[in-house]
């Protein structure tokens, strides 16, 4: 009796490991120049570190950093503030804690996911905002 009970924690136990491992970036709300709202689930960035990662690299200082998805609340691509180089836009971020953070992407970066109708794909200088709901959908 007491093998069936272990056995059974651990097959609870894997079973929940499992589900969080597969719980990748919540579902993103994204705004684009047109004021259409997409959301969009398992977002990934054409330039993460990794294929299919919720990662994106940005710029501070000419530093490249690599932020995760599931760190934001919010990304707002600031069109009215201009850059050294035109292949890059300025970007903010807001992270989960509420701190701001004023930064450069490249504007070609491709954020590909899927919808409720299918595949999405959007650059950088075509989005507004991207809102990460890290609450239900």
């Amino acid at each position: 009796m007491e093998l069936r009970k272990t056995i059974a924690v651990l097959v609870l136990a894997l079973s929940i490991l499992e589900v969080q491992a597969q719980q990748g970036v919540p579902p993103v709300k994204v705004m684009d120049l047109n004021k259409v709202e997409t959301v969009v689930y398992n977002i990934t960035s054409s330039s993460s570190t990794s294929c299919m990662s919720p990662d994106f690299p940005v710029l501070r200082g000419g530093s490249r950093k690599d932020v995760n998805f599931n760190d934001l609340t919010w990304l707002t691509v600031r069109h009215d503030i201009p850059t050294d180089n035109d292949a890059y836009i300025t970007v903010e971020l807001t992270s989960r804690n509420g701190q701001t953070e004023t930064l450069e992407m490249i504007k070609s970066i491709r954020f590909t996911g899927r919808t409720d109708s299918g595949d999405f794909s959007i650059q950088v200088k075509d989005i507004n905002t991207l809102q990460v709901m890290h609450g239900p959908a």
